[in-house]
């Protein structure tokens, strides 16, 4: 079974974003993929550049989805969360890297959870 999850970047009120289809999970997951090897702002806008994907590590795109259109305004956030019943994770790039999972009420930094 797929473990989903949507990789965000904030850009001033803007959120663009993408869907990943497997491997959502923290660790040993995109979580801990995105915190090893795109900590940078220049490296998570590089993976919003594919669109849509079934791994974070494929190269080729999952869906037909255009990136440039896949944005929403930073305070629809918790709408947004709400509506995708099927996304298990959230990971955001707003200068670090955080994670929500579905049924929680805030981000956290990624590297904490990690730590733990």
């Amino acid at each position: 079974m797929a473990t989903r999850c949507y990789v965000m970047i904030k850009e001033n009120e803007t959120v663009r974003f993408n869907y990943i289809h497997n491997d959502g999970y923290i660790k040993n997951g995109v979580g801990q993929n995105l915190l090893e090897n795109y900590n940078s702002q220049e490296l998570a806008e590089s993976l919003l550049k594919v669109g849509d994907r079934s791994t974070l590590t494929s190269e080729e795109p999952y869906s037909d989805f255009d990136p440039d259109t896949t944005t929403f305004d930073f305070a629809e956030m918790e709408d947004i969360i709400k509506e995708c019943e099927s996304i298990e994770f959230f990971y955001l790039w707003d200068g670090v890297w955080k994670v929500r999972q579905k049924d929680s009420q805030e981000f956290c930094l990624l590297s904490e959870i990690l730590k733990s």
